[in-house]
């Protein structure tokens, strides 16, 4: 088994992480004031430059598969890869592309959004590629993609702890009641009268 996909995955969970700490960014804006305006763009940059190199290893060598190759898990497998791309293309329309990115710097405090596929998940683009990766492991279903996938998952889910803090601190009381009533990851599939 070839770990060299799994440490540049790492390396690239441990980066995102640390450069989207507000402590360690504040840290490195005040020693570098110039990166104030391109933060935002070298974080999307330096993740994109080990996260690309990590996916391109694994995708060269994903393993010996588990199972027989079949036409109906290959079909599910595409199906849910592509309602994954779907709703991470969906769920990006609610934001900034060019904040997102790093292409334009926000001007004045954040808005919390709460509309589209917000109303219905705290996290869809998270949720998207939950559908996405195990569309992933079905597609080629290995040891080592179940532990590229298991990597993912595991980050995710604490990069949404990080986000979930980060947005308590930023949007106090309206992000504490917006996630008492709004299902991190799953949307409800029936509503309460109260919530019609």
């Amino acid at each position: 088994m070839n770990l060299i996909p799994f440490l540049f995955l790492l390396l690239f969970a441990l980066l995102h992480s640390l450069l989207a700490a507000e402590k360690f960014k504040s840290a490195l804006l005040l020693r570098i004031p110039a990166l104030n305006r391109t933060y935002r763009l070298l974080y999307n940059f330096i993740a994109l430059a080990l996260y690309l190199p990590a996916l391109w290893l694994h995708l060269n060598e994903p393993g010996k598969m588990m199972v027989g190759q079949s036409f109906i898990l290959m079909a599910v497998a595409v199906f849910l890869m592509a309602i994954g791309s779907w709703g991470l293309w969906k769920a990006f329309l609610a934001y900034d592309a060019g904040e997102f990115i790093g292409w334009r710097i926000p001007s004045g405090r954040p808005q919390l959004q709460i509309s589209g596929w917000n109303a219905e998940v705290r996290h869809p683009l998270y949720s998207a590629m939950i559908v996405l990766l195990a569309g992933f492991l079905l597609q080629h279903l290995s040891v080592e993609r179940l532990i590229f996938v298991g990597i993912h998952l595991i980050y995710l889910r604490a990069g949404i702890q990080l986000e979930e803090a980060k947005l308590l601190q930023l949007f106090g009381q309206e992000y504490a009641n917006y996630r008492a009533k709004v299902p991190m990851l799953i949307p409800r599939l029936w509503k309460t009268k109260g919530e019609r």
